[in-house]
């Protein structure tokens, strides 16, 4: 699902075509990171999804380190994916991409767990609760001052 947000996106901005790749059928061996990065900025699926493939497990991993539950972890990686389309070309110095995930990822971490605590029942709940402070409060203040 992601990949596919992405490839949309990627095609719509950049009017680029996916393209093959370009080592198909040779003799599998790792990609330098520079050529990945350089490939994802042109366009270029393979790229990309062998950018995805290689460091989505770090991402994850980040995300779980935070407790979060696992539609959170999903969102995160979402995002964290995300935001590298946006940021891709900022990013000067390809070795550094690693760490650029993985402190993304931690800041949406926070993000989320922040977020999550300042979330406020609305609704139905309401009521009920201001019900219970009305019929409660006289006798919790005259509790609390003897």
């Amino acid at each position: 699902m992601l990949e596919t947000a992405i490839a949309h996106t990627t095609e719509s901005e950049n009017s680029l075509p996916d393209t093959t790749r370009p080592d198909a059928g040779a003799t599998e061996r790792p990609v330098q990171l520079a050529v990945l990065v350089a490939g994802a900025r042109r366009g270029e699926r393979w790229a990309w999804d062998a950018l995805v493939e290689r460091y989505r497990p770090l991402v994850r991993a980040v995300a779980s380190g935070y407790r979060l539950n696992r539609g959170d972890v999903e969102d995160v990686d979402q995002t964290v994916w995300l935001r590298l389309v946006e940021n891709l070309d900022r990013i000067r110095e390809p070795r550094a991409l690693p760490r650029w995930l993985m402190t993304t990822a931690g800041n949406e971490c926070l993000r989320l767990t922040r977020n999550g605590r300042r979330t406020l029942l609305v609704g139905a709940l309401d009521e009920a609760v201001q019900e219970h402070r009305a019929e409660q409060g006289d006798a919790l203040d005259t509790d609390l001052l003897r």
